[in-house]
């Protein structure tokens, strides 16, 4: 049985108010290191929120960089290292020592080389087709894959971070073994309760610009992946 523990980078750009709630979660038995990216958030993000975990590292960019470049720059304050890698939203409400569990041990304790957490309480739409799947940012990538998804997170046309998880889709679905887990409890903030209607037209824009990067075939082929992945448990 793999001893190997989980590093986490939490990509945040103007999320405040769930931090102390994430990175008290954090306090698990797997989770070693902790890099929060600060993407120019303003106000900046207060060294405060270290009294919420002993071994957190925050990094702030000066300029908004986008959530592929702060991924980048949360794997490359890691360095090379032997644990596995968890990669969490900074907008997750609920998050709980349980669902930390559910998301790294199938990669710490098992053959899965990613595991991808669904947010039980995103609308209808998104969970029906994929989409909540497809495009989660929670997930944990087995340390073999570290270098291929740093790799990724380079590539020209992702500075925006909305193409993110497409881009780490195309690297890995059905080339390594992934599974999902649904966490119960678990919500993220809304753009349209952060945004207005102007959050919810921009949740639309990313789902057309990821089809437009992918091509529809491609986009479509995702999603259904997304919905055939073996399903672990639910918590």
């Amino acid at each position: 049985m793999s001893t190997r523990r989980v590093n986490v980078v939490i990509p945040s750009y103007n999320d405040f108010l769930c931090l102390p709630s994430i990175l008290s979660a954090l306090n698990h038995p797997s989770v070693d290191r902790v890099i929060l990216v600060d993407d120019y958030s303003s106000p900046p993000l207060s060294s405060s929120l270290a009294r919420y975990h002993p071994n957190l590292t925050l990094i702030r960019h000066t300029r908004n960089l986008g959530k592929s470049k702060a991924l980048l720059t949360g794997i490359n304050k890691l360095g090379p290292s032997k644990n596995h890698l968890l990669i969490l939203d900074s907008d997750l409400v609920g998050l709980s020592s349980d669902h930390i569990s559910l998301l790294t041990s199938p990669v710490v304790r098992s053959n899965y080389k990613m595991v991808i957490g669904e947010v039980s309480s995103l609308y209808p739409l998104f969970r029906y087709t994929g989409y909540s799947i497809a495009y989660s940012g929670l997930r944990c990538f087995n340390y073999e894959l570290i270098p291929t998804l740093a790799s990724q997170l380079t590539q020209i046309g992702y500075i925006n971070g909305f193409l993110a998880e497409a881009n780490i889709n195309t690297a890995f679905f059905k080339k390594v073994s992934i599974a999902k887990v649904r966490l119960s409890g678990l919500s993220q903030t809304y753009k349209i309760s952060k945004f207005g209607l102007k959050g919810l037209f921009n949740d639309w824009q990313i789902m057309l610009k990821i089809a437009k990067h992918l091509g529809l075939i491609q986009h479509l082929s995702q999603l259904a992946y997304g919905l055939k992945l073996p399903q672990l448990y639910s918590k």
